[in-house]
């Protein structure tokens, strides 16, 4: 078996693969080198006479970039030793958690949750006196005093009374039999009230001679005389019998009748809104209307505002919902049912009485039955040919099988289209760009004459697909 041996410098060396077993000497590292058929410049031979010079040529060292300080570390995950970073502290100052500025003699260390720090603070208890306290202000103590808590000032201060004047408590009044009068956690008073009111910079907030309720700025709140209410409330608004007429727990009004001549909220915004709940002041009223909204200054009376939607879901709806039965025990609906609508109609000048003109409307549809989960549609447009006490009703509806009926309540079963009339197609200079199979149109001749009638009247044809064939 033969020895192979070569020799050159460690840059020729990492230019080759020697054959298993081949020794290679660099001349310029004075190293030996075996190859193993597989490593480019091969294995570096280690041992007595061959080992490493520098601790970075051993299999198992992987110093890379060093830096002042650096520690060799085991890397499990590589099995190697390598070059890391010394991060240890050597004091209190270096931890970044640890802060010990006004650092004093026998401070200890205690952990603020508000820094998340450790903090240096006198020791516990070391204070003898009062004013040895931070939040304690005793300079101006004099006999009788008590320590009140100033929230301006965040100190407990020195004060011949426990009340500070201008400061927040929250208290309640009990009467002398012990019921509240002022209940501070419902913010509500109970009972009569007599006399008048002042805030703390002396104006009048409650003046009962006059009859009247202003703000601290002076503006008029509330005028018991006429029974006016202006600005912003936050509260219930109950009844002389103590029943809740507004709740502002769930933002709801109970009442039997409530007329609210100017609003504007949130929902509905305009200089001269109406809205009349259970009541209406518009004229002849007839079914009793439960909402009834007037605009006179031009601006929608209603507008609903939205995002778009990638879905019917989530956009506003007016929805009705019809059921058998009662609210709390629904029954399910039957064919025919009238499920709601929306009619416009004018007024008649001399009896004030509405007149319908159209009216767009939703029914269960008349030829099929709901049962659970299903309730098959129909939706129906009317205008008014006739009179409010004779109308005479034209139709168009939309049933729930896809049929489309003109001028008549119903389509006959089966159809797609059903007109009780004469349906007109204008005639076409062109047709379409992409016909479909099925399509009927008529063609003018004089411009489009796809049958090559020559000149002449118009004429209806269809399209089978690949050509316009006439009808005759």
């Amino acid at each position: 078996m033969a020895l192979r041996l070569r020799r050159g410098n460690d840059a020729e060396r990492q230019l080759i693969t020697p054959v298993e077993g081949e020794l290679i000497y660099t001349t310029d590292t004075e190293r030996v080198f075996v190859g193993d058929g597989v490593t480019l410049g091969g294995l570096l031979v280690t041992g007595t006479g061959g080992g490493a010079f520098e601790l970075n040529e051993l299999q198992d060292v992987n110093i890379g970039s060093l830096t002042e300080g650096n520690l060799l570390s085991y890397d499990t995950a590589t099995g190697q030793w390598i070059a890391v970073v010394r991060d240890d502290a050597f004091s209190l100052t270096q931890l970044s958690d640890v802060d010990l500025v006004s650092l004093t003699d026998g401070d200890i260390l205690a952990y603020d949750t508000a820094t998340s720090e450790w903090r240096a603070i006198p020791l516990p208890g070391s204070a003898t006196t009062l004013s040895q306290l931070t939040d304690v202000n005793v300079l101006s103590a004099s006999s009788g005093n008590v320590l009140a808590y100033d929230a301006a000032a965040g100190q407990w201060i020195a004060s011949d009374t426990a009340i500070v004047d201008g400061a927040n408590y929250n208290i309640g009044l009990i009467a002398d039999d012990s019921s509240m009068l002022v209940d501070p956690n419902t913010k509500i008073h109970y009972g009569d009230f007599y006399g008048s009111l002042h805030s703390n910079d002396g104006n009048v907030l409650i003046d009962t001679d006059a009859g009247i309720a202003t703000t601290t700025s002076g503006g008029r709140l509330i005028d018991f005389n006429s029974g006016q209410f202006e600005g912003d409330l936050l509260g219930n608004i109950l009844g002389d019998d103590s029943t809740i007429f507004f709740n502002a727990a769930d933002r709801t009004i109970t009442a039997t009748s409530v007329t609210i001549d100017t609003l504007e909220t949130n929902a509905i915004t305009s200089s001269d809104v109406n809205i009349t709940f259970n009541r209406s002041t518009s004229p002849s009223p007839s079914p009793s209307i439960t909402l009834d909204v007037t605009s006179i200054d031009g601006s929608p009376p209603i507008l609903i505002h939205t995002l778009g939607q990638p879905t019917l879901g989530g956009t506003s709806l007016i929805s009705f919902v019809v059921a058998h039965g009662d609210v709390d025990t629904p029954t399910l609906a039957v064919a025919g049912d009238y499920q709601g609508g929306i009619s416009p109609s004018s007024i008649n000048p001399g009896t004030l009485e509405r007149v319908p003109s159209s009216l767009f409307y939703f029914t269960v549809d008349n030829n099929r039955t709901p049962a659970t989960d299903f309730v098959p549609g129909k939706i129906n447009l009317a205008t008014n040919n006739g009179t409010r006490s004779s109308p005479d009703l034209k139709f168009m509806t939309f049933d729930s099988t896809g049929s489309l009926s003109v001028n008549q309540e119903n389509a006959t079963p089966g159809t797609t289209l059903d007109v009780n009339g004469i349906a007109r197609l204008a005639p076409q200079v062109s047709p379409p760009s992409t016909p479909a199979e099925g399509m009927i149109a008529v063609a003018d001749r004089a411009t489009w004459d796809p049958a090559s009638k020559g000149s002449g009247a118009s004429y209806p044809v269809y399209y089978d697909g690949t050509i316009w064939n006439a009808f005759y």
